[in-house]
Formats: C-alpha cells, structure tokens, sequence
C-alpha cells in the first residue's frame, strides 16, 4: 500500500476540531535550536567527555575514546553514557544529564530558557485541548512554563515498571517514560529501553485504545512506546486513531528511512487507523493552531 502524507493545513484543521487528545513527544521538542534550548543527542557525549576529563586519569580518557571510535548519533550517544555506566554507575549518569538540562538555564536570571514549541504547546494545555502527554525527554521544560501560566497538572516519572496510575482530577498528566532529570534514575541505553515494562506498556495500550493519539517531534527509538504500538496495531478491537507526524517533508526520504516503521503499523493503515503527516515543525505547529476555534470545540 503506497503511503499518503497530508499537510501541515490538514493536521491544524484536524487538531482543532477534535476532542481534548493525547500527545507522544520526543527530544526535538525541546531541543537545541540557535544555541538555546536541550541539548540533543549529538551534544550529549561533549558533556560525557568533559565528566571523564575532570576524572584527570589518561587511561580512562584514551579508553573511552576507543570505545565511541568512529560511532556518530544515537550509537554515539548510547554508547557514551553506557561506558559511564559501566565504568562509573547510574548517579554518575544523571550526574551528567542533570549538567545537559542545566546548561539551558540562565546563570543571570535562574529561568530556563523556553522555546516556542513548549509555549505553544502549553496554550494549548490551558485551554484543556490535552489530556495527556508521554514524552522521552528528561527536561520538564512543559512544566516550567505551565507554571509561569498558572495552570496545574499531573507530573510522573517512570523508570521502573509501573502502572501509569488514573487521577482523579481533570488536570494534563505528563508522564516521563524514561525518568525526569532532577527526580531519581534517567534510561538512556539499549539494554535499558529494549527492557520489557509490562505494566507501563500496559498502561499505554489502554490509553491508545481510547485516545486520538497525536506523535510529534519522535524520533521512534525501541522503547516502551513503540513496543506496545507494534502490538495494539494488531488488536481488531482496539478504537485507536494515531497521527504521526514527521519533521521531514521529502516523501523519498521518509519512505526509506522508516520501512521498520512502516512494516508495524501496517495493520493499523490496512484499518485506516493512522494517518502521516509530513512537513510538521513542532516549533511552528503549536503556535500555528486557532485557539479561538479549539477552545470552541472543547466547550461545546
């Protein structure tokens, strides 16, 4: 089945009349853009070589490089904090993480700096457009800025498995699968996103089997969220609506760099349950929506 990508106009529209949804949000949201921002995958093995490099022991340096070699991207980046895990341990890592999340804060004023995806987004929330948001970013940068606006919300951290567990407010649930970087352990590489979480998967399956479930800014790692998408796909029962969105708009781009992707949602596309989107900037998307029109669907 050839694959259709609609437009950024179509998604807006779609958005903006639809119920309150749910979100699945990956590290391009808040990430590094003109030198402000999280840094990303490509930025954090600098800030693993800098913690090896205070350790001032040669052998350990001369090894760790050895060990990154030639990798580049996410290989790099795994294979960077698995050496400090191995070599050192977890509170090393979130030694680490913690200076990525940091280095975004202003030394003058004590405030993260906020881009504008994380503004708009929160508009969004404060008009109760989201119900719910997983995200694999460790930043709370969402949370910050709902702050500033004076709208509550729900905030978990998840690393070891457990249920995702139901509030009884109307409040926005953000749910950090893979752990917040100033609450506890953070996950980062293979051996630990490849693990098996039958509960949280669980707990993301019911919420996919209900939601219009909106995927941005993802980058589609083996992790939690993709397992139990691989598997609700198959579930003739389940009334999910999934729009997937990619940055990217070259169509043969996207064709050859996610077949893997493709192959599991298959049944989802023989269903008509999924829909791609192509040319989707989340700095731009969130700020793009008619808050006048979503706010009118909401309070109908």
């Amino acid at each position: 089945m050839e694959i259709e990508y609609l437009s950024e106009d179509i998604l807006l529209k779609k958005i903006q009349r639809s119920e309150p949804f749910s979100l699945v949000l990956g590290a391009a949201l808040t990430a590094e853009l003109n030198g402000k921002g999280i840094p990303g995958v490509n930025s954090v093995p600098d800030f693993v070589l800098e913690f090896i490099k205070s350790k001032n022991d040669e052998e350990v340096y001369l090894e760790y490089l050895e060990h990154i070699g030639s990798k580049t991207g996410q290989d790099k980046y795994q294979a960077a904090i698995q050496y400090v895990a191995d070599f050192y341990n977890q509170n090393s890592v979130n030694e680490i993480i913690r200076k990525v999340v940091e280095s975004n804060i202003d030394s003058t004023t004590g405030r993260s700096y906020i881009p504008p995806s994380v503004k708009g987004l929160a508009k969004l929330i404060e008009i109760g457009k989201v119900k719910t948001i997983l995200t694999t970013n460790f930043d709370t940068l969402i949370e910050e800025e709902l702050d500033d606006l004076g709208v509550k919300y729900n905030s978990v951290s998840i690393v070891s498995d457990s249920a995702i567990l139901k509030n009884n407010n109307d409040l926005v649930n953000i749910v950090h699968l893979h752990g917040k970087w100033d609450e506890g352990d953070t996950m980062h590489t293979l051996s630990q996103l490849s693990n098996n979480r039958v509960k949280i998967e669980s707990s993301i399956k019911n919420l996919l089997s209900k939601d219009d479930v909106y995927v941005m800014a993802y980058g589609g790692w083996e992790d939690s969220f993709t397992r139990t998408l691989a598997d609700i796909v198959h579930d003739n029962d389940a009334n999910y609506e999934i729009s997937w969105c990619f940055y990217s708009a070259d169509e043969k781009y996207l064709k050859e760099n996610n077949k893997e992707l493709y192959t599991k949602l298959s049944p989802a596309r023989d269903r008509g349950r999924v829909k791609f989107f192509n040319g989707i900037n989340c700095h731009i998307i969130f700020n793009s929506i008619d808050l006048e029109k979503a706010k009118k669907k909401v309070t109908l």
